[in-house]
């Protein structure tokens, strides 16, 4: 049975506010039950918006067209079907770009994600999409440093906490596969030796879940430049709970996406503070349906 963080904060909730609580399908199906009507959770899909709406947010092509004619800074994702393949637009959007990242389009958690360099990698990294889902999404590569997520139910900021890419320090001695966490994800060459002392990031991706560390974010100055374009993004989706990740390219602050499951398995896991966060922030969701 899965066991997740969002079925022990929400069953943890329930209780307190002695609430119904019921789950399904291995915990993925959450069932809270309050004044004899019944709420469900599906996975990280809080039932505070409408379906259409969670749906568009899924679909990180769709949320783009949406936001690009809003005028809202963001990361440009062009769709395709995955079958039958056409390989012309996508060679022709990574001469135009030089780098790409060919994702699938409504994939989660840094997976089925692939940056590609060149025709061969480009072939490789459609067709495994393509073996797994029916569609596609391209992106250019763009170089970042850090990458925000911020929390905002009903307009309001619950979280903002920065991603921080997974490094090692290399010994001069031993290579990469040998210093490297076993929780994270790498995307370099593991076989590599870093001189003693050397800092390596060894993802490209900032994915909690992939070896990402949170980092909150406590820069006001920062923040309502985050915020504000977090409400600019969310506004033409009139999405109430969500998170939204933000990028800094090039002294601007971009939005990578909208996500319309809340999730922070990884976060609320590292220690009693985020536990304790996360749980504010759920509770504050369920207290609104």
């Amino acid at each position: 049975m899965y066991c997740s963080q969002l079925y022990k904060l929400v069953k943890s909730i329930c209780k307190e506010l002695n609430y119904g609580f019921k789950s399904y399908s291995s915990n993925w199906i959450l069932k809270i039950t309050k004044t004899k009507k019944d709420h469900y959770i599906w996975g990280f899909q809080f039932p505070i918006d409408n379906a259409s709406t969670r749906m568009i947010c899924d679909d990180k092509a769709a949320h783009y067209d949406i936001l690009n004619e809003n005028k809202v800074p963001c990361f440009i994702h062009k769709y395709f079907f995955a079958l039958p393949i056409d390989f012309k637009t996508p060679l022709a959007l990574l001469k135009k770009y030089k780098k790409i990242v060919v994702k699938q389009n409504n994939g989660t958690g840094g997976k089925n994600i692939y940056k590609v360099c060149n025709e061969q990698e480009m072939y490789d990294a459609i067709n495994n999409i393509a073996a797994k889902s029916g569609r596609f999404s391209i992106s250019p590569f763009y170089e970042y440093e850090y990458e925000y997520r911020i929390i905002l139910l009903n307009g309001k900021m619950k979280l903002c906490y920065k991603k921080i890419r997974p490094v090692v320090i290399g010994d001069g001695k031993k290579a990469i596969k040998d210093l490297i966490q076993p929780n994270i994800t790498p995307t370099v060459d593991l076989e590599y030796v870093p001189k003693k002392n050397e800092v390596v990031q060894v993802s490209w991706k900032h994915n909690l879940g992939l070896g990402g560390i949170p980092e909150i974010v406590n820069d006001k100055k920062l923040l309502r430049q985050i915020y504000d374009l977090a409400i600019k993004a969310i506004k033409p989706l009139n999405i109430k709970f969500c998170s939204v990740d933000i990028a800094m390219v090039k002294n601007k602050l971009m939005v990578v996406e909208v996500n319309g499951g809340v999730m922070m398995e990884k976060f609320s896991s590292l220690n009693k503070q985020n536990y304790e966060i996360a749980k504010s922030i759920y509770k504050d969701a369920i207290e609104s349906l």
